[in-house]
């Protein structure tokens, strides 16, 4: 079901391409349609230089992403079969869900809400997730997380997985509402997991009756759809003997409107090489069907005091990204830097922070890479003042007590640029391909 989505996204960019390169000859005198460039808005706090908040992309990669953009302004959000589909990978900066939240809703207001994406069972891992949503059960269920030394069984897509030993077992998923200008409730999930893990069912007597299953070609994914939009449902399963198998890695949430699916998937103290490990991760992004990869991590590599290899760090960037081209061949990707924080030590039985130098090399990597192979960058350790710069993150208050990790407001600022930046780049290619000018930038 994803890979038909995918497909007609991609259809439909080629369409507006062609329209605007083969209605010269048309009989009509309509003018050709032109997809709107998006205005930014000004937001608080102001931390970054608006006028530094660019992604480089010295080879053009992203303007398939820009094109499937325009392509889902010019659909508008009534068919149902235009999505956009975005995968954004990190670390503890993005499991908190603040920062990708914040450019998700950015996304939503301004190209349609599709639905909330991927939500994977990180409580039910023992750890923390975003706020806006639910897995919860009442059952028994052990956990595998990408960080661990030694995993009980395969973690998936979202860094986590989850297995029940019981014989019967449901999971209740949701998206709670935190705005009140967007509805994430949902009609369709997308269930994935491991491959001989049981379907899931829909428990409700009254849903079941109308409730249709699929069992995608691809082995992790199948999908329930409903009739009509709910914001939680309940989904039960009957392990079989092999009770093992029971594996659940994720479920994305659809609401069958045009518009953009954001994912995202952090783990606390990931590196790119934690995610090079699990044998099936890259395999199973394919089932998102992603337009876009951003790869935010690098702060947690930054953390190493001794051991650290730049050769070694760029190998295993070049591994991840090389597997997930191979799963994802249409998907441009876009690396980020990670910003400057501070490091702790233990000097006199107290603990003093000073700012993590290393960090400026992890960046000068990442960097090295995209221009090398001709990806984009966003490059926020530049973008938010470079070297020093985490004094200021520190002086106005958005850093949590950790000087490691930022307030809510904090990563609320950092998602706001980030989609400031890449709205930037859509704005430029509308009016580089269709003649219309983008609106002054206002962040």
């Amino acid at each position: 079901m994803m890979k038909r989505v995918v497909v007609y996204i991609v259809g439909l960019a080629l369409f507006a391409g062609w329209w605007k390169a083969g209605t010269g000859n048309s009989a009509s005198s309509e003018p050709d349609p032109i997809p709107a460039p998006v205005l930014l808005r000004p937001f608080e706090p102001m931390v970054l230089d608006s006028t530094r908040n660019i992604i480089t992309d010295s080879t053009a990669s992203l303007e398939t992403f820009y094109r499937s953009l325009a392509a889902l302004k010019l659909a508008g959000r009534n068919d149902g079969n235009t999505v956009v589909s975005i995968f954004h990978l990190g670390d503890s900066h993005i499991q908190a869900g603040f920062l990708t939240g914040t450019v998700m809703r950015d996304f939503h207001r301004d190209f349609g809400n599709a639905g909330r994406g991927l939500i994977t069972p990180l409580k039910m891992a023992r750890t923390n997730e975003p706020t806006d949503y639910i897995i919860r059960s009442a059952k028994t269920w052990e956990r595998a997380v990408l960080v661990q030394a030694a995993r009980p069984f395969p973690v998936g897509v979202g860094g986590v997985s989850i297995s029940c030993r019981e014989p019967n077992f449901s999971l209740t998923v949701g998206a709670l509402n935190r705005t009140e200008t967007e509805d994430y409730s949902f009609n369709r999930v997308h269930v994935i997991k491991y491959p001989g893990a049981p379907v899931l069912n829909v428990d409700d007597k009254e849903l079941q009756a109308t409730a249709s299953y699929t069992i995608d070609e691809n082995p992790y994914l199948s999908t329930v759809v409903l009739n009509r939009n709910v914001s939680e449902l309940t989904l039960s399963g009957q392990a079989r003997e092999q009770r093992d198998s029971s594996i659940y890695y994720g479920f994305v949430l659809e609401n069958s409107r045009n518009g953009v699916l954001y994912h995202s998937a952090g783990i606390n103290g990931a590196q790119f090489l934690h995610w090079t490990r699990p044998e099936t991760f890259s395999e199973q992004t394919s089932v998102l069907g992603p337009d876009l990869i951003i790869l935010s991590m690098g702060t947690n590599e930054a953390q190493l005091v001794r051991g650290f290899s730049a050769e070694q760090f760029e190998a295993h960037i070049d591994t991840i990204v090389c597997r997930l081209k191979a799963q994802n061949p249409d998907a441009a990707i876009l690396l980020t830097t990670p910003p400057e924080s501070f490091r702790r030590e233990r000097v006199n039985r107290q603990y003093v922070y000073t700012p993590n130098t290393l960090i400026a090399e992890v960046s000068q990597v990442i960097r090295r890479y995209a221009q090398r192979h001709g990806y984009a960058c966003w490059d926020l350790f530049d973008i938010a003042g470079g070297a020093g710069s985490c004094q200021l993150w520190k002086e106005t208050g958005l850093f949590a007590r950790d000087h490691l990790h930022f307030t809510r407001e904090g990563y609320e600022a950092l998602g706001h640029h980030l989609y400031g930046a890449l709205i930037k780049g859509y704005n430029q290619y509308v009016g580089d391909h269709y003649g219309e000018s983008a609106p002054d930038p206002e962040i």
